[in-house]
C-alpha cells in the first residue's frame, strides 16, 4: 500500500521522531467471481498509492486509492473502477520478533485492514448480460499482507498481496455469475519516508533499556539517636561547724534541689529518597571517531535533529572546560557527549554528579556502524 507520513512529530525520551509516509503501487488483479472455471481467467493490471501516518512501531492508519482496468476476452466483458479505502495496519514482526539482527532488522510484515467504496464501469456485448452492465458503486472490505524492506532510512519497498471482498452482485454479470464476487490483487510498493530525521517507521521496540542497574555501592540506613531522659537525683550538701554545734544529733541534713528536667526533643529523621532511575541504551554511530575518540559507555547530555545544533552546544561545553564530544547515530541524530568510560559503575557515578545541571543525562553505549 501506498503510505505517507505528516509534517508534525512526536517526542520519545528526547527523541524527535517523523510519522508520515507516502507510497506508489502498481500490480496485477483477477476477478475471482466473473469465471465458472479457474482456467479461463484473465490477468489485468492494477495502480495507484497511499498515505500512511504511523503512530507507533506497532500500529499505523492512512488511506489508498487504486485503480483496476479489468478487460476479459470472456464475453467481450471490460470493466474500469476506481476504488478508495481507509486501512489499519499492525506491524506483526515487532509484535511478534521485536529484537532482530542482521539482514532481517530492516525486514518488516504489516497486516492491513480496511473499509472503503468504488465506482465502476461495466460493458459486454454478451445480450444475457447486457442488464446488469453500466455504472456501479460499491462498498469494498479490504485485507492485505505487505511485506516490506527498507533500503535507507527514507525508502522501503515491498510486495503486497490483497483481497477485495466486494458487496454489489453487479461485479459479476448475469447470469454467469458466481456466489464470489471479489478481487484478488498483487502490488509491487515504492515507499518513501517523509523527514530528514528520524522516523517511527523505523523505530523498533526498545531492549537495551534499564531503569535501575545493580550496583555494588552499600544501601546508607538512617538510624535515629536513642534520647535518653536522665533521672533526677537527690544533691546531698555538707552542714557548716556552727550549724552542728547547734544541731548536735544531726549529722547531715538532707536538702532536696532543683533539677532542670531536659524536656524531650524528637530527632529529625530524613527520610530515604530513591534515586531518579539511569537509561542505558545501546547505540551504533556513524562517524569514525567512534574508535578512537569513544569508549564503551558515553554520557550524552543533548540529542539534536541538526548537527549545526549539536556543535554549538558542544562548544558551550567546551567553553566552561567541559569535554563537548559531536557523534551521529544511525538514525540521523546528533548526540553530544560530555563523558566516556569502560567501566558502568564509574559512568554511572559521574551520571549522578552532572545529574543536578543536566536533568536528562543518559548512558550510552557506543556500538560503531560499518559503512
Amino acid at each position: 500500500m501506498l503510505a505517507i507520513a505528516l509534517p508534525t512529530g512526536s517526542t520519545f525520551a528526547q527523541e524527535t521522531y517523523n510519522h508520515w509516509s507516502i507510497q506508489a503501487k502498481g500490480g496485477v488483479n483477477t476477478i475471482s467471481g466473473l469465471y465458472k472455471s479457474s482456467t479461463d481467467r484473465d490477468i489485468n493490471y492494477e495502480a495507484g498509492g497511499a498515505i500512511e501516518y504511523t503512530i507507533s512501531p506497532t500500529i499505523g492508519i492512512g488511506a489508498e486509492y487504486l485503480y483496476l482496468n479489468n478487460d476479459h476476452d470472456w464475453k467481450n466483458f471490460t470493466s474500469n473502477i476506481h476504488q478508495t479505502t481507509v486501512f489499519t495496519s499492525l506491524n506483526l514482526s515487532n509484535l511478534t520478533v521485536p529484537y532482530r539482527s542482521g539482514f532481517w532488522k530492516n525486514v518488516n510484515t504489516y497486516f492491513t485492514v480496511g473499509l472503503g467504496a468504488g465506482i465502476g464501469d461495466f460493458e459486454s456485448t454478451d445480450p444475457l448480460i447486457i442488464e446488469s452492465t453500466g455504472d456501479v458503486v460499491n462498498l469494498v472490505n479490504v485485507l492485505g499482507m505487505n511485506f516490506e524492506y527498507s533500503i535507507n532510512k527514507n525508502i522501503a519497498i515491498g510486495i503486497e498481496p490483497q483481497y477485495f471482498s466486494n458487496t454489489n452482485s453487479q461485479f459479476n454479470p448475469k447470469p454467469y455469475q458466481t456466489d464470489n464476487k471479489n478481487f484478488y490483487t498483487v502490488n509491487l510498493n515504492l515507499r518513501y519516508k517523509i523527514g530528514s530525521g528520524m522516523h517511527m517507521r523505523n523505530k523498533k521496540i526498545e531492549k537495551c533499556t534499564y531503569n535501575n542497574l545493580p550496583s555494588n555501592k552499600p544501601q546508607e540506613t538512617f538510624i535515629a539517636p536513642q534520647v535518653v531522659k536522665e533521672e533526677e537525683e537527690e544533691a546531698v550538701i555538707p552542714l557548716e561547724p556552727d550549724v552542728v554545734a547547734e544541731v548536735k544529733k544531726i549529722d547531715t541534713i538532707k536538702v532536696e534541689v532543683p533539677t532542670k528536667k531536659i524536656p524531650l526533643v524528637e530527632p529529625e529523621v530524613k527520610p530515604i529518597v530513591n534515586e531518579k532511575p539511569i537509561t542505558v541504551k545501546a547505540e551504533r554511530y556513524k562517524t569514525e571517531s567512534c574508535n578512537k575518540n569513544l569508549k564503551e559507555y558515553s554520557l550524552v547530555v543533548g540529542s539534536f535533529a541538526k548537527k549545526d545544533n549539536a556543535i554549538n552546544f558542544s562548544n558551550k561545553l567546551k567553553n566552561n572546560g567541559s569535554e563537548g564530544i559531536v557523534v551521529e547515530n544511525k538514525e540521523g541524530m546528533y548526540r553530544v557527549i560530555t563523558y566516556t568510560d569502560s567501566n558502568i559503575e564509574t559512568s554511572m557515578e559521574q551520571v549522578r554528579k552532572l545529574r543536578p545541571n543536566y536533568p536528562d543525562i543518559w548512558i550510552a553505549q557506543c556500538k560503531v556502524k560499518q559503512e
